[in-house]
């Protein structure tokens, strides 16, 4: 799970296509499904144009 801003600016054609996305909740936020790895990331900063989002659901040292 990517917790998001409200608000935040988001390409969605940019994103994977398994990615869910839920923008109009009042907390809005993206599952993710797998792992978190590096190609992820990398989408993700993508789609955000700018924004920023945090990784939730797993603790630090669990992360790959």
């Amino acid at each position: 799970m990517v917790a998001l801003p409200p608000g935040s600016p988001l390409v969605r054609p940019l994103l994977d296509a398994d990615v869910l996305l839920d923008a109009a909740d009042p907390a809005p936020y993206l599952l993710v499904p797998g792992p978190f790895s590096h190609d992820r990331r990398e989408m993700l900063e993508a789609s955000l144009a700018g924004g920023w989002a945090v990784e939730a659901g797993q603790p630090e040292h669990a992360r790959n």
